[in-house]
């Protein structure tokens, strides 16, 4: 009688998961437990003269929110990727099934794309930003959503020139929040970008002080 019990509670259960896996399948924001995104293509180029840039870092990030505290709740995914000689990006598509994140669900910004390249300034821009803001489609003009889908697009998406070193310093700053490097959120993940911020950092610091030394 008790294994009866059992095995009909596990089916229940069963039943439960499947269903709220196909529906969290049809629309990102309700993602639960099995999360996934199709491929993303864009490409980067210089603000002022459209060339593409090559090598800029491209991190997407598929942060979840916790319910009912609407809190952080971890990362379904984080992905890195360079732009080729063309400026071109690709960001896989993927799948992952998180069992233990049972008490979050995908963050309807989901993903966030920021870019990092030296010498310009970080970008980054979230999903609702590059539709132009949806949700508020009865407040914004098409003109309004026109604009926000392209200030905030990957196809291109155009980075700002800096030149000087104290901006340098800023945007490595910038680029760390953007990315919340340094907090606990980032714990355990290991990227590329940091590495690249952590050794230019050091680099225009270095260069700072050996003005300094040579100006006394």
């Amino acid at each position: 009688m008790e294994n009866r019990k059992s095995l009909k509670t596990i089916i229940v259960l069963l039943i439960f998961l499947i269903t709220t896996l196909a529906i969290s399948s049809s629309c990102q924001a309700n993602q639960w437990v099995y999360f996934h995104d199709e491929e993303i293509r864009g490409y980067v180029v210089e603000a002022d003269t459209n060339k593409p840039i090559e090598g800029a870092i491209v991190v997407s990030i598929w942060e979840l929110l916790q319910i009912p505290g609407h809190g952080f709740g971890g990362y379904a995914k984080v992905i890195e990727a360079k732009t080729d000689k063309d400026g071109n990006f690709i960001i896989a598509a993927w799948k992952t099934f998180k069992p233990l994140t049972a008490d979050s669900v995908m963050h309807d910004l989901a993903p966030k794309i920021v870019i990092y390249k030296s010498g310009y300034k970080v970008y980054a821009s979230h999903k609702k930003a590059r539709e132009g803001f949806p949700e508020y489609y009865l407040l914004l003009t098409p003109e309004e959503m026109k604009k926000a889908k392209e200030a905030n697009s990957i196809n291109p998406a155009k980075l700002e020139r800096i030149y000087e070193n104290k901006d340098k310093l800023k945007n490595i700053d910038d680029t760390e929040t953007e990315l919340s490097i340094g907090s606990l959120h980032f714990k355990g993940i290991k990227l590329e970008i940091m590495k690249v911020l952590n050794e230019e950092e050091m680099s225009l610091k270095e260069n700072r002080i050996q003005r300094r030394s040579i100006a006394y």
